[in-house]
C-alpha cells in the first residue's frame, strides 16, 4: 500500500528544525523594541537682555550649548527674534507675558541664519540688532521680545525668557566730549545732562565695528572719566551717551565720536633717595625704585669737580645699586644723579644730585 506521508525520521527532523526557527524568534523578541533617539531641541536661553539705543534695540542672549536632554549640541540652523506689541496706559505697568501668549501673539521680526548667525555670535553669545520704528519712539505702548532656536537638522527650542521695555524719548548725547591721553589712561569729559538718569560710556577698538559692553555707567552730575584700563599700543574710539531709564537700559544713540592712539610717549617718574658712599676706592651708590611699573632700569650719570655730568652706563641697571670703580683718585668733589628709563624708551628727569667730597 502506497503512502504520500514522509518518513517517520524526516517528519521529526521538520518538526525539530520548525522549533528551533520558533525559539530564536523568540528570544529575539525579548530584547524589546528599539529605544527611541533623543530628539534634537536646544535648551531655551534663559538670560534673554535688551538695550534700547535710539532707534536700535540691541538683543542678546546665550547661545546653547545642549539640547533639551542635555547631550552637546552640533549646531544651531537659526535664531529668531520674536516680538508681541501691546498698548499701555502712561501708569500701567509692564505686563507679564508668558510662554502661553508668546504662542498666540508673538510675531517672528528677525531670524539669524548661515552667514548672519555666523557673524552674530561673539563668544558664548549671539548679538544681534533690529531698528525700531520712529513711531514707537515715546509711544504709549510696549514691546516684549522672546527668542527661538532651531538645531541643524532638529527643531526649535522652547521659548526663552521674556523682556519687555517702553521706548521711551531720549535727550540727545552730549555733542562736546573731549578725549585726551596721559600717563594714567585715556581722559573723557563731556557736558552731562543734569536731567537725565546718568551718562553710559562706550569704548571700541578702532578696527571692530561694533561697541563693546559699557565701559562705566555714572550718575547724571558727572562729565570726566579716566579709562585706566586702555593698553598703551591700541588705536580707541569713545562715545558717551546719556541714559533714560534702567531696566532695561534705554540709551540715546551715539553723536559725537572720538579716537584716540594710545602710546606710550611719557616719561616715568624718577627714582629717589639716591644715596652716596665712598668705600675705598670705590663709591656705592643705592636709591629706592621709581614708582612707576614700567621703569626698565636706571642710567648713571657723573660730575667730577662741578664739570658737566657725564654717563657711566652703556645700558640701563636693572638693580637698585652701582658700584663706581672708576672714580677719578684725588677728586675732592664728585657727584652722581640717575635717569629712569621705561619700556618705550623714554626717559625721566634727572634725579638730585648726591655728592661724595674729598677722602
Amino acid at each position: 500500500m502506497c503512502s504520500d506521508r514522509p518518513p517517520r525520521r524526516l517528519r521529526f527532523a521538520a518538526v525539530a528544525v520548525t522549533g528551533f526557527a520558533l525559539a530564536l524568534v523568540a528570544a529575539c523578541g525579548k530584547q524589546g523594541d528599539p529605544r527611541p533617539r533623543p530628539r534634537n531641541i536646544p535648551q531655551p536661553a534663559s538670560d534673554l537682555s535688551l538695550r534700547l539705543r535710539g532707534e536700535t534695540l540691541l538683543v542678546a542672549f546665550a547661545y546653547p550649548a545642549s539640547t533639551v536632554a542635555g547631550l552637546p549640541l552640533a549646531g544651531l540652523e537659526s535664531a529668531i527674534v520674536y516680538e508681541v506689541v501691546q498698548p499701555l496706559a502712561a501708569t500701567a505697568p509692564l505686563p507679564k507675558i508668558g510662554a502661553a501668549d508668546l504662542d498666540v501673539v508673538a510675531k517672528p521680526v528677525r531670524e539669524l541664519t548661515g552667514r548672519e548667525l555666523a557673524d552674530a555670535v561673539v563668544g558664548d553669545r549671539i548679538l544681534t540688532e533690529l531698528a525700531l520704528p520712529s513711531s514707537a519712539i515715546g509711544a504709549e505702548e510696549v514691546r516684549a521680545y522672546a527668542v527661538r532656536t532651531k538645531a541643524l537638522r532638529g527643531e526649535l527650542s522652547p521659548w526663552s525668557n521674556v523682556v519687555a521695555l517702553r521706548a521711551v524719548a531720549t535727550p540727545n548725547a552730549p555733542g562736546d566730549l573731549a578725549a585726551s591721553a596721559g600717563k594714567d589712561g585715556v581722559e573723557l569729559r563731556w557736558t552731562p545732562d543734569a536731567a537725565a538718569l546718568g551718562s553710559v560710556v562706550l569704548r571700541r577698538d578702532a578696527s571692530e565695528p561694533r561697541w563693546s559692553a559699557p565701559l562705566v555707567t555714572l550718575p547724571p552730575a558727572i562729565g570726566v572719566y579716566l579709562d585706566r584700563a586702555a593698553v598703551y599700543g591700541s588705536r580707541y574710539i569713545y562715545t558717551v551717551l546719556t541714559l533714560a531709564a534702567l531696566e532695561p537700559p534705554v540709551e540715546s544713540a551715539p553723536r559725537a565720536e572720538r579716537e584716540v592712539d594710545f602710546r606710550d610717549v611719557f616719561a616715568p617718574a624718577p627714582p629717589v633717595e639716591l644715596r652716596a658712599l665712598r668705600v675705598a676706592d670705590e663709591i656705592r651708590l643705592v636709591w629706592d625704585a621709581s614708582p612707576d611699573g614700567d621703569v626698565a632700569g636706571y642710567h648713571v650719570e657723573r660730575s667730577v669737580e662741578g664739570a658737566a655730568f657725564a654717563r657711566l652706563t652703556a645700558s640701563p641697571v636693572d638693580a637698585l645699586e652701582f658700584t663706581d670703580r672708576t672714580a677719578p683718585a684725588g677728586a675732592t668733589a664728585i657727584a652722581y644723579r640717575l635717569v629712569a628709563v621705561d619700556r618705550a624708551g623714554n626717559s625721566a628727569p634727572p634725579t638730585a644730585a648726591a655728592e661724595v667730597l674729598g677722602r
